[in-house]
Parts: C-alpha cells; sequence; structure tokens
C-alpha cells in the first residue's frame, strides 16, 4: 500500500495504539502529521487509567512528537541537500 493510502486510512482513525519498543517508528511520525492522537502503552505497565480515558476521547495524556513537520519528506530531503552541500 503506497504511504499516501496509509495516510488517508489514519485520517479516518481516531488514535493510535503504540507498543513502546524504545524507538519512534515511522507510523508514529504519520499520525503525527495527520494530527492523530497517539497513545503509548509501555509492555508491563499497561492500566485501565491510561487506556480508559482514550477510549472516551479524553486524549489529554497522549504521546507527543515534537516537531514532526521536521519528519515530511521536503524537510528531510532538504537538509539531506545542505547535507551534501557541506560534505
Amino acid at each position: 500500500m503506497a504511504r499516501k493510502e496509509i495516510l488517508l486510512k489514519f485520517i479516518r482513525m481516531s488514535f493510535l495504539v503504540n507498543i513502546d519498543l524504545g524507538h519512534t517508528p515511522s507510523k508514529l511520525i504519520d499520525n503525527a502529521i495527520v494530527t492523530k492522537p497517539i497513545i503509548c502503552i509501555i509492555i508491563g505497565s499497561i492500566s485501565k487509567k491510561n487506556v480508559l480515558p482514550f477510549l472516551s476521547r479524553d486524549y489529554s495524556k497522549r504521546y507527543i512528537i515534537e516537531s514532526p513537520e521536521r519528519y515530511k519528506i521536503k524537510n528531510v530531503c532538504s537538509e539531506f541537500i545542505i547535507l551534501i552541500i557541506l560534505i
């Protein structure tokens, strides 16, 4: 499935569940770009008090990706061009 199609599917979703494995997968970045809330669950520490608010559309404790626009392809390409020029 093309990335554009995936982003269109993400737009229809209420939120994303992320199982924290210690890194930021690209799907988290895609969801941040389309402004979908992300609930981040750490294995072994899942609790009702963290999940139930999300199910009631209370996203106040959502996972925040700082500056998601820096991951947009145009910005990433610009950074590569600057890097190539500097080398």
